[in-house]
């Protein structure tokens, strides 16, 4: 999906909490921590950047940065989080 640029893949970033979910509902991955979303995460060279407060989302997400890194590799958490646009959350699934 990442290759092929397919959404959620399509933007700059994503955060693990929202992937999770949006992989395990929507897809149906047989994906059952975080943990192995942000592991995947790294193997196709997302960075890292925990704490991220984003509304609708968490008080302290964190968020890939996956495409355009040098954009993003100088802003803070709470920068990041204001500049970070949801893709999927709890409304959706309602």
């Amino acid at each position: 999906m990442f290759t092929q640029g397919v959404h959620p893949f399509d933007r700059d970033m994503v955060t693990t909490i929202e992937l999770f979910d949006y992989l395990k509902i929507e897809k149906r991955l047989k994906v059952t921590r975080e943990r192995e979303v942000a592991k995947a995460l790294e193997l196709i060279g997302a960075v890292k950047k925990a704490g991220c407060p984003v509304e609708s989302v968490g008080k302290a997400v964190t968020i890939w940065v996956l495409h355009n890194q040098k954009d993003y590799q100088n802003h803070t958490a709470a920068e990041l989080g204001k500049k970070y646009v949801p893709f999927y959350n709890d409304s959706k699934i309602r």
